[in-house]
């Protein structure tokens, strides 16, 4: 199987990516942003929700060892890029869904992280993203965080008001916005 092994600029992963991971080459800068913004609460269940490579999940475990993550994809590649890359920085148990958003995954989560897709080719499609919010209400914990990274122009905090009902703002730059919505 076809490989590439990344370094990820100044955090200390080396990272595996297989074909058509998103963001094989280099980490994206949606992604990035993300990473600097991650929350600094203590949280027991966490899931890297369209988890690509896995690099935020491990990111958080690395600052929150005592943290269970859940990795979920809908791409094979994916997952298995996740499965590799946090068993070269961990020895515990990651639990690992190859699956459509949350689809099949009974755990309820203190933290979902996530850089949901917002375009197919060309195409700008909110719908993916849009369900990925939706489903992380269902496996939430009461008082649960949905933390997301998205470009500012898809206007995402009206979209998660609507589903949560609460949307705080935790960080912007000139291209994106990080989120963050409670379960209530």
């Amino acid at each position: 199987m076809n490989f590439k092994e990344v370094l990820i600029d100044k955090y200390p992963y080396k990272v595996i990516n297989y074909s058509n991971v998103f963001s094989r080459e280099k980490l994206d800068i949606g992604t990035r942003f993300l990473l600097e913004n991650l929350p600094q609460n203590n949280y027991k269940y966490v899931l890297d929700l369209g988890c690509g490579n896995g690099i935020l999940g491990i990111n958080l475990k690395n600052k929150q060892s005592d943290s269970i993550v859940y990795f979920s994809d809908e791409s094979k590649m994916a997952i298995q890029s996740a499965n590799q890359n946090y068993n070269l920085y961990f020895k515990d148990k990651a639990h690992f869904f190859w699956t459509h958003s949350t689809l099949g995954i009974k755990q309820k989560f203190d933290l979902v992280i996530c850089n949901p897709p917002f375009h197919q080719n060309n195409t700008i499609m909110k719908g993916i993203a849009i369900n990925m919010f939706k489903d992380s209400k269902k496996v939430l914990l009461q008082f649960g965080a949905l933390r997301v990274v998205a470009n500012r122009h898809l206007n995402y905090h009206i979209v998660l008001k609507k589903i949560y009902g609460n949307v705080k703002l935790i960080n912007q730059n000139s291209k994106f916005v990080i989120l963050e919505s409670i379960n209530k």
